[in-house]
């Protein structure tokens, strides 16, 4: 119900009189105007004022601004007296139409409306006002009225009237549906112009309106089919075509039967509807099978026989051709259309050119939703913690998919210090129907990329979009002959971050219909590749900041142990005599550690260096290997480090152990975790004052030590070293080493590191047996907390499994030790005791296994 205090404020029939004497209509300049105050306005909070107010002759009232006339949005172009008068109802509503389909601004459009109105009512003035409010306020039927709005009477006496508009839910409707031939024939043109227009206001399906519009043309000007064929593709699309939305359109066929007919292609230019699109004008053809321009072909495809035709375009506001409308023979005779007809179909066509502005920009405001939408969920996942970088880009290709209608999207992270691609990810659409899609490996590819696209965009930072790439010399044909995809149009686009620097690469491949990719689409995907970028950079800063705070948790934990020893324990260890090698017996491979205590073992160590510092051979090497002629002194020094130090701070677990707990130490490092730690605390002790034993190199030397030392530290991890194995065999066996080449003299420095990791397989039986004791039970231990936290340990570290132990030995010296060995003893004879130690150690566990089954077999 309207605001109780608003109707109080309107003038009665009798104030009107009273007051201004108004016995005859005026031409508006005495118009009587009631001034109601902003604030009495707001009091229902159901509007915002009239938008517009203006006298019969257009003359605008304080209650708006004036508006100029003659404008570009085509504002008035009828706006006096003289000049609306002589128009008919019928003029005055087509007209209106025009002003519908050429997009009005909507001020000068219900300006011209309200003085349409006027002119038709013969009233001095009129008045619009807005809703304002939501559809469930309590505002449920509102009286609009700015002054009287005279209305003449019988006896001309003037008389207020109040115009009421309901809202949708009210129920009143006065909207009357013709539904058969009949109906529609007896009623005039006014009546169906009437329609028409309730019709555009109801009805957002263009096929179901324009199918009412044909069918009420061709009642008026007696036809016997109509078609309607919509523009598909760009205007700069070589491919553009017409695409048949109503064929065959009779006064008793039904929008049912037109979803049901086969759909028609007409390619641009091609055919009498080809022809009118491309030119813009109307044909008119009295007998089609005499004009070059027309496809009998269609008719023998659709079973109708096309005597004339007229062929008319539907245009938008900007003279583009949106639509081209077919109408086909006179139903009495073979008579061709007449310049009438062709009026009539001018004029009603406008309104299939108005239903389908309504419907592009109903489905645009639809669009623009959806998109909307995504874009928020987009800047969820970009800004969400805690997940992965393959989790955001994978849901950010999935969005992508969605809104894009593509067959394939990738994603090429760029590796900012080799400039390559370093990840790779790929969502093809079939991957949308795969369960827990974000948990498939993001490094999986299952195609070869197109590096000639991706690497042009990655390095000029432009965006390529190709329809054809069969066309373009960038692209490497190659990549589907292996494969059952076939590219046929490219959208790629580099992705960078908040400083512009390119970090990746993004492309989608061939979109579902089958069309090129268009100006829209370069448009969204600009706008994902963004939030792409946001998610990689933001995903990079976070990852940045959680290895800072997992280093610092393990340098505290370093920290909390003796990582410098005492000022006394140096002091008492200077004292102390130093015995030669020889006592020590350093230089035999049979050295037993376990026979020095913790105070000789530090002599040990220092003998071994001071022998360096005297500019001699490291002893071993020299005198045993005869390799002192491959390794240099920085070498030699690197690797005696690294053996000291390659199991710094071991926490007793293995590199599997540390990602299964998600420990600090598997999120700072994400392959040879163990290794990287202690090549880190390793360098730490080395920079920690007093411990700054290469602090006499050159800035040259110390770069060449570190990088020797960090090599051989990762090397121990025995998962490169079985990536190397091979390769060290093969080149062991062809005896014609080059150690001048470096990546040979790494290859050598890490089998030596591993060939001395693993060096108590070489060990007197003795020694061997009690080092493998300490290691399986160093291994029980961490089988032990696996098993608390839920995990299954492997046989190796499986406190039930330890009977085993001789065979899992006997395994491991086949799979790895005799390999390494055997490969050392064929580049120096030398080192042949080593072969045999490791043979006669794998004698005595397999006599052990051999034992063991034999008493299992007995119990």
């Amino acid at each position: 119900m309207a605001d109780s205090r608003l109707p109080s404020h309107f003038p009665t029939e009798g104030m009107v009189k009273k007051s201004f004497g108004l016995t005859t209509p005026s031409s508006g300049t005495a118009t009587p105007f009631l001034r109601i105050s902003p604030h009495e306005l707001e009091i229902g909070t159901y509007h915002s004022g009239p938008i517009l107010n203006i006298t019969f002759d257009g003359i605008s009232t304080s209650l708006s601004e004036c508006l100029p006339r003659n404008t570009k949005s085509g504002y008035a172009a009828l706006c006096t007296l003289h000049e609306l008068c002589p128009l008919d109802e019928r003029e005055i509503i087509l007209e209106q139409i025009h002003d519908i389909r050429n997009d009005i601004e909507l001020h000068s459009f219900c300006h011209k409306v309200i003085q349409n109105v006027s002119v038709l009512i013969d009233r001095d003035k009129c008045s619009i006002f807005l809703v304002k409010g939501e559809k469930d306020s309590k505002i449920s039927m509102l009286l609009l009225t700015c002054g009287p709005i005279l209305n003449r009477t019988s006896d001309d006496i003037p008389t207020s009237v109040s115009l009421s508009f309901c809202n949708s839910n009210c129920g009143c409707s006065s909207r009357f549906t013709r539904n058969t031939l009949q109906e529609s024939q007896a009623i005039d043109e006014q009546e169906l112009i009437f329609e028409l227009v309730q019709d555009i206001r109801d009805d957002l399906d263009v096929r179901s309106l324009c199918h009412k519009v044909l069918q009420k043309v061709s009642i008026l000007i007696d036809a016997d089919r109509c078609s309607l064929f919509l523009v598909k593709g760009e205007k700069s699309n070589p491919s553009r075509c017409l695409v048949s939305q109503l064929l065959d359109v009779s006064r008793c066929s039904t929008v049912e039967q037109m979803q049901q007919k086969e759909e028609i292609c007409i390619l641009w230019g091609n055919g009498i509807v080809g022809h009118v699109a491309e030119y813009r004008k109307s044909l008119n053809i009295p007998d089609c099978y005499k004009d070059d321009r027309f496809n009998s072909q269609v008719g023998s495809r659709t079973g109708y026989k096309t005597h004339n035709m007229l062929c008319m375009p539907i245009l938008d506001a900007d003279g583009e051709v949106k639509a081209i409308a077919q109408i086909m023979n006179k139903r009495r005779g073979k008579e061709p259309f007449t310049d009438a007809d062709e009026k009539v179909c001018s004029r009603y066509l406008k309104f299939c050119g108005i239903s389908l502005r309504n419907a592009e920009l109903h489905l645009l405001s639809e669009l623009e939703n959806k998109r909307n939408q995504v874009f928020m969920d987009l800047a969820r996942v970009v800004f969400e913690e805690k997940l992965t970088l393959g989790q955001i880009v994978h849901r950010i290709m999935i969005h992508i998919q969605l809104l894009l209608q593509n067959e394939r999207c990738q994603i090429l992270i760029l590796d900012e210090n080799t400039k390559t691609f370093s990840r790779v990810f790929d969502l093809d659409i079939n991957d949308m129907k795969v369960e827990n899609l974000e948990s498939r490996c993001a490094l999986e590819v299952r195609f070869p990329i197109n590096v000639g696209i991706t690497g042009y965009v990655a390095t000029t930072g432009e965006t390529l979009n190709i329809p054809d790439v069969l066309q373009d010399d960038r692209f490497d044909p190659s990549v589907d002959e292996d494969s059952n995809f076939r590219h046929h149009s490219i959208l790629c686009m580099p992705i960078t971050n908040a400083s512009k620097n390119i970090i990746g690469v993004s492309q989608i491949i061939n979109k579902l219909n089958g069309t090129p990719f268009t100006k829209d689409d370069e448009n969204i995907f600009e706008i994902c590749t963004i939030f792409c970028g946001l998610g990689i950079q933001h995903n990079q800063m976070y990852e940045r900041s959680m290895k800072a705070i997992a280093k610092t948790k393990v340098v505290l934990e370093v920290l909390s142990y003796h990582a410098t020893a005492p000022l006394e324990e140096v002091h008492e260890l200077l004292r102390e005599y130093i015995p030669p090698t020889e006592i020590y017996k350093l230089h035999d491979l049979k050295f037993d550690y376990f026979s020095l205590n913790d105070k000789e073992m530090l002599k040990a160590c220092v003998r071994m260096f001071m022998d360096l510092d005297l500019n001699q051979r490291f002893t071993i090497e020299y005198d045993v290997s005869k390799m002192g002629h491959v390794l240099g002194k920085l070498e030699t020094l690197s690797l005696l480090i690294a053996c000291l130090c390659h199991d710094l701070d071991h926490r007793g677990t293995n590199n599997s152990f540390q990602k299964k707990s998600n420990s600090p130490l598997a999120q700072l490092y994400s392959t040879s975790t163990m290794e990287h730690h202690h090549f880190d605390q390793c360098v730490m002790l080395l920079s920690s004052e007093g411990n700054q034993i290469l602090s006499h190199l050159s800035s040259e030397e110390y770069m060449n030590v570190v990088h020797v030392l960090e090599d051989a530290i990762l090397a121990t991890d025995l998962d490169a070293y079985y990536k190397r194995q091979c390769t060290f065999t093969q080149n062991a066996r062809k005896r014609n080493y080059n150690w001048n080449r470096e990546d040979n003299r790494q290859l050598l420095r890490a089998m030596l590191m591993t060939a001395c990791d693993i060096s108590a397989i070489t060990k007197p039986w003795e020694i061997q047996k009690k080092v493998a004791e300490l290691i399986a039970n160093e291994f029980f231990e961490q089988g032990d907390v696996e098993k608390q936290l839920k995990f299954q340990p492997i046989d190796m570290m499986n406190r039930d499994k330890k009977e085993k132990l001789p065979l899992m030995q006997v395994k491991f010296i086949d799979s790895m030790c005799l390999p390494l060995y055997e490969a050392f003893a064929m580049i120096s004879d030398k080192l042949t005791p080593m072969l045999d130690g490791v043979k006669e150690n794998r004698a005595q566990w397999l006599k052990l296994a051999k034992e063991k089954e034999s008493y299992s077999s007995e119990n």
